[in-house]
């Protein structure tokens, strides 16, 4: 509200320039004159821009139709002089009046009156031409002469006169945030009847009075700091200091008010009805009708908004919008609307707002939080299907069209009596196929791609080249392609062929890239990295890990991005999987190898499961994120002296070989601790040679399942098995302290493979050392993987363990701490466990 209306607009559409007849008059009696601080108690380290809002002042007069503002402005700064000293205010001339009462410089104490009317310009200004949208408002503009730094701006002015296709109702609401610090805010209302107030999220509330058979709301707030906007936050987020008012009092309430709106009441031209009849006639299903008259009124109908006065929520006639051949969002709505109702096709208009989604759910009824209009329509089969009339060349059949992710609408159907929830069902898909052909080891190579856009992206692309000429669109391409490859050429024109009956856009594209390689950071290597460019245009990495508000996600999109790469010869390739599934992105990543036909695959897919990641799930998805960005980019690397690697595979055998001495190494300890004995002490009631039995059954059954399961959890972590843990250590990201750690864990890793076995052995032999061996083995395991969970978590800077992590540690220490005093307390165990080492 107060970023608006402070804001100079320096691009303007003059379709009409005039010196107007601003009228000056006296404040009106019913306002409460209001008193500032020149010097409010705020942060002034926040000012910008060189000015300071020492009041804003907003009273408004239901019954009268009237709206007082007042407006104080500091300039701090020479930089402040331009905007402070030009004031612009918008009106609209087919149902309000603009007076002026006051244009003040508050100079060291002093008055100096700036209020000139014959120097006001009134300017018809189109902020939103380049949409097609014309609302016919005029502002009135003047610029006041000799300011200074220093200077105190005063200006006051009312508006006089509200929309008359709202009659008796009224609806506002008052954002009160502001990125600069303001001095002092003060709004009031007043009407003879009562209204509905409703804050969102914040402690700021009107003040309710009845007086004088009037109810008056009024806010008062003074040293107000400036809000502070968070990058990626959903437009739906309402932060605090949001304010609503009005006295529409259920959503069914603005549902018939709409529905008398969009209500026909002229017959149909001959020429509309001769439309309707050649649509009815040549396609035989509803569908097939549906799909035709979605078509005439999308492609054949422009958009172009005249929404001055009661147009701005008033629809024009089907009739004349069909003889102008166009209309803007309502007037193409309501022609589709009537042209299905002709054929006997249930269909309604819908209200919905393009940002708000799902947060106009816990507003209050008010049509000002619309701002755009679709259409629902019910086939024969009950099937409910929503379609935007002013989206052009859609593809796909009638029960196939891609909506947009409104959420939420108000369909004007009489008998209604709340909103619907919208829900998409595309997954608006992308998926590429890089295919590059490496003709030789340090030279160029071909690039051959294949892109398949679906749905909403089919859509997109289509109108995309429907708009560019085919020479631009390979210009264009061939840049966007040079960010990854400095020196690529095209070698032809991009062929496309459009399916509109499957909604899918498929582009094949042909390019030379005569030098593909570059040096390496390994030393006397040359390498590709190969990035999956689809990917890292839909997520970027978000700046810190601190978050108050959601973090906003593209939805709904599915990314699949495959690069194929036939390699000159026989390459030492790792096959690899990495996978990411949570419930705000699915990614998963395979490298795959054909050794016959030397031909490395890279398959990544990405699918954003939601359109925001909330607060609380943040942190995860910060941490995922960052995973995902090392598993991104892929990179082959040649040694000049000969030898084909993948990145860092020397060091992988190195790191295989280094794990095997461990098992050797931790061979040759188990065999010395298998011959480490214990003198047990024997009771005369023992048993002779007792079985084993009890509980120890099923230690038994737990410790020969044990190896099974570690070998299987080394499988799929694979660092250890495959010797990655020690490429760690030629990469960019290498730190000291992780290089411990991951040595560390290798070698309790391999001691855990051999010493497993061995207390298998023990325990079936039935050897005294067993349940000491056993519960050491159990505390030390305890010990480490805690103390390894938490040293983790802290080097890679992790919000903690996950809730798997937290379940597996919780398991461990309760089995733990039954199992060790078990085994050194038990007399089942005593009697059993007594043969010692031969």
């Amino acid at each position: 509200m107060l970023k608006n209306l402070f804001t100079v607009v320096f691009s303007f559409l003059f379709i009409s320039l005039n010196f107007a007849q601003i009228k000056k008059i006296t404040t009106p009696n019913w306002v409460e004159m209001q008193t500032y601080a020149s010097e409010p108690k705020i942060d002034f380290d926040e000012v910008t821009q060189g000015t300071l809002i020492l009041l804003y002042d907003q009273q408004t007069e239901v019954d009268k139709e009237e709206n007082y503002f007042k407006v104080v402005t500091k300039i701090t700064e020479n930089v402040g002089i331009q905007e402070a000293s030009s004031i612009n205010v918008s009106f609209d001339p087919s149902y309000q009046k603009l007076s002026f009462h006051e244009i003040n410089i508050v100079r060291n104490g002093k008055i100096i009156s700036k209020l000139n009317t014959s120097e006001f310009q009134t300017i018809r200004q189109e902020l939103d031409a380049e949409n097609y949208i014309y609302d016919g408002s005029l502002s009135a503009i003047t610029h006041i002469s000799d300011v200074r730094v220093g200077d105190i701006i005063e200006y006051s002015f009312t508006r006089k006169g509200y929309n008359p296709i709202h009659k008796d109702y009224f609806a506002e609401y008052y954002n009160l945030n502001n990125s600069h610090p303001i001095g002092k805010i003060n709004v009031k209302i007043t009407s003879k009847n009562k209204l509905e107030v409703k804050s969102i999220k914040n402690k700021l509330k009107f003040d309710e009075a009845f007086d004088n058979n009037k109810y008056t709301y009024s806010l008062l707030e003074e040293n107000i700091n400036a809000t502070h906007f968070e990058d990626n936050t959903p437009l739906w987020y309402l932060d605090a200091n949001f304010i609503e008012i009005g006295n529409y009092k259920s959503w069914e309430n603005l549902i018939d008010w709409g529905t008398q709106l969009f209500k026909v009441r002229d017959n149909l031209s001959s020429s509309l009805l001769k439309k309707i009849n050649v649509i009815d006639k040549e396609n035989t299903s509803k569908g097939q009708k549906i799909a035709a008259a979605l078509q005439f009124v999308q492609d054949e109908v422009r958009y172009l908004g005249l929404e001055n006065g009661i147009s701005a929520y008033k629809p024009s006639s089907p009739n004349k919008v069909f003889k102008q051949r166009f209309g803007d969002c309502k007037d193409k709505s309501l022609l589709l609307v009537t042209i299905l109702n002709r054929m006997n096709i249930e269909a309604y208009p819908v209200l919905v707002s393009t940002y708000l989604k799902k947060t106009v759910t816990n507003l209050l009824p008010n049509p000002a939080h619309f701002n755009h209009c679709v259409v629902k329509v019910i086939d024969e089969n009950k099937g409910e299907y929503w379609y935007d009339p002013t989206i052009t060349n859609q593809g796909g059949t009638f029960n196939k069209v891609v909506f947009p992710d409104y959420r939420f609408g108000l369909v004007l159907k009489k008998g209604n009596k709340d909103l619907e929830e919208i829900f998409p069902f595309a997954d608006n898909t992308i998926d590429i196929t890089d295919h590059y052909i490496l003709s030789e080891v340090g030279k160029g190579a071909t690039l051959k791609i294949t892109s398949v856009y679906s749905e909403a992206e089919a859509d997109n692309i289509r109108f995309y080249f429907k708009n560019n000429s085919i020479i631009n669109i390979q210009k264009e391409f061939e840049k966007f392609y040079s960010d990854y490859h400095a020196n690529i050429k095209s070698l032809g024109k991009p062929e496309y062929t459009d399916n509109l009956k499957t909604n899918t856009f498929t582009i094949n594209e042909t390019y030379k890239i005569d030098s593909i390689w570059e040096p390496s950071y390994l030393e006397n290597h040359i390498g590709i990295d190969f990035s999956p460019y689809t990917i890292t245009n839909v997520l970027s990495m978000p700046s810190k890990i601190e978050r108050k508000t959601p973090f906003e996600l593209s939805y709904p999109i599915t990314r699949s991005h495959t690069i194929n790469v036939e390699l000159p010869e026989a390459w030492n390739v790792n096959e690899d999987n990495f996978n990411i599934s949570t419930p705000n992105i699915f990614y998963d990543f395979d490298v795959l190898y054909n050794k016959s036909e030397n031909l490395l695959t890279l398959k990544h897919l990405l699918k954003i499961q939601k359109d925001f990641v909330s607060v609380a799930e943040f942190p995860g998805f910060y941490n995922d994120l960052k995973k995902l960005d090392n598993e991104l980019n892929y990179n082959i690397s040649y040694n000049k002296g000969g030898n084909t690697t993948s990145t860092g595979s020397v060091l992988k055998y190195l790191g295989i070989f280094m794990f095997i001495c461990f098992l050797l190494f931790f061979t040759w300890l188990a065999f010395k601790l298998y011959q480490y004995n214990i003198t047990p002490k024997i009771e005369s009631y023992y048993e002779e040679n007792k079985p084993i039995g009890g509980w120890l059954i099923l230690i038994g059954i737990g410790l020969c399942i044990s190896p099974i399961r570690v070998f299987m959890d080394l499988l799929s972590t694979e660092i250890y098995l495959s010797g990655d843990w020690l490429v760690y250590f030629s990469s960019e990201d290498f730190s000291i302290s992780i290089g411990l750690l991951l040595i560390i864990e290798t070698l309790f890793n391999a001691a855990v493979l051999v010493f497993l076995p061995l207390i298998i052995v023990l325990f079936l032999k039935k050897r005294s050392s067993f349940p000491k061996v056993y519960a050491t083995f159990l505390i030390v395991y305890l010990v480490f993987i805690l103390s390894d969970s938490f040293l983790a978590s802290a080097l890679t800077e992790t919000d903690g363990l996950t809730g798997l992590e937290e379940k597996q540690l919780l398991k461990t220490f309760i089995s733990t701490g039954i199992i060790v005093p078990y085994l050194l307390l038990s007399e089942r165990v005593k009697e059993t466990f007594l043969k010692s080492y031969q």
